[in-house]
């Protein structure tokens, strides 16, 4: 490795290493919350468990929610279910759609093995 090279990956490593060290700033104090308005559940809808918490994708009157191998488009006005599809493994990542369309993340994970055994 070159001298410039060692000096140039030395100085990158202390301005990197020196945005660890800045000082703490203490939080701005809570300020007076008045509400403007009231707000009241419309619906709620329970999905089969997920692990850890997935966000749900909200386009216009859709709401597109995942919970354990499921997908579900539901009525955001009404809160029921128009369409759902099941995978064979679980959903690990949020929705995301453009009303078209609607994209979801599978992680497929191989099967744990017992110690000591070869699959």
């Amino acid at each position: 490795m070159s001298t410039k090279l060692k000096i140039a990956a030395a100085v990158a490593a202390a301005v990197l290493l020196s945005a660890c060290s800045s000082p703490k700033h203490e939080p701005m104090p809570l300020v007076k919350f008045t509400p403007s308005m009231e707000v009241t559940e419309v619906w709620s809808k329970g999905l089969s468990s997920a692990e850890g918490f997935l966000v749900p994708a909200v386009y216009d009157d859709m709401v597109f929610a995942a919970g354990g191998k499921t997908l579900t488009r539901l009525n955001a006005r009404t809160g029921e279910t128009e369409w759902s599809v099941s995978f064979n493994s679980p959903i690990t990542g949020g929705v995301g759609s453009d009303g078209f369309g609607t994209a979801i993340w599978k992680l497929w994970m191989p099967k744990a093995r017992s110690a000591g055994k070869r699959n």
